[in-house]
């Protein structure tokens, strides 16, 4: 009895697994970030792709992400700012459909709100419980109220040796810290010096947001580049320029190899 039913619960688990493999759906973009002012509203479009090769149910619910994962109190409801013409949907495979969405800002509205907006998709066979869903994020900044201030706090370049004594850069670790009120989204690049040349560089792209009131590290790949032994210094220059305002921070340290 007991292998009976072993056998049937890894045939489910087989049947499940194969269900997934071959069934899903894309959805773009997977991040926006936009301004809009108090009162206002604006329009825009998520599209959805069907990946796999079964008709899917889709269902699109927004989630407060600050409240749920920074434990804000005190934001907006997410569906009194976004919504969306439809929120449940049929995609046939192969299909592209378009699915707008409104964003209505409250006059009363002051912060930066941000949602996780979820696309829940199951086979049209496949019973509600055994739907996968697939989150993007949504920033939304209030034109007008938006103040950016980060600083540098640390700069680190992370150093590995060759065998014939020289050195090379493997990472450069860039602490950041936003003190302003809305996300940022770092990115620049880490110039090392030495004697006031250059001689290498790292690029800090741009990916991480860090949150309001919170810090974070952003990092960069090093140059394969051979560094004789010596004293150095770098300098991180970075943008965490959002919602089409302009924001740029640096600061410079020395270190020894």
């Amino acid at each position: 009895m007991k292998r009976f039913i072993v056998f049937n619960l890894l045939f489910f688990i087989f049947i499940l697994y194969a269900t997934y493999t071959y069934a899903g759906i894309a959805v773009q973009p997977t991040v926006t970030e936009m301004s809009v002012a108090q009162g206002k509203t604006v329009e825009g479009i998520y599209t959805v792709i069907n990946t796999g090769t079964d008709e899917m149910i889709v269902t699109i619910k927004p989630v407060d992400w600050l409240e749920k994962y920074l434990k804000q109190e005190s934001t907006a409801d997410v569906n009194t700012w976004l919504s969306f013409d439809k929120t449940e949907f049929s995609v046939s495979p192969g299909e592209m459909k378009k699915i707008k969405y409104t964003v209505t800002v409250p006059y009363k509205l002051m912060e930066e709100q941000v949602a996780q907006v979820y696309f829940a998709f199951r086979n049209k066979e496949q019973a509600e419980m055994f739907k996968t869903r697939l989150g993007v994020i949504f920033y939304l900044g209030i034109k007008g109220k938006e103040h950016l201030e980060a600083s540098v706090d640390k700069v680190q370049i992370n150093t590995s040796g060759n065998e014939d004594g020289t050195y090379n850069i493997r990472t450069a670790a860039v602490t950041i810290k936003n003190s302003g009120n809305v996300h940022i989204r770092p990115f620049g690049v880490v110039r090392v010096r030495k004697n006031h040349e250059e001689v290498a560089r790292v690029e800090i792209k741009s990916g991480k947001g860090i949150y309001a009131g919170k810090t974070d590290i952003v990092y960069g790949i090093g140059e394969d580049i051979k560094l004789t032994p010596g004293t150095y210094e770098a300098e991180a220059e970075i943008d965490c320029g959002m919602y089409d305002i302009e924001n740029k921070i640096s600061k410079k340290i020395y270190f020894t190899i």
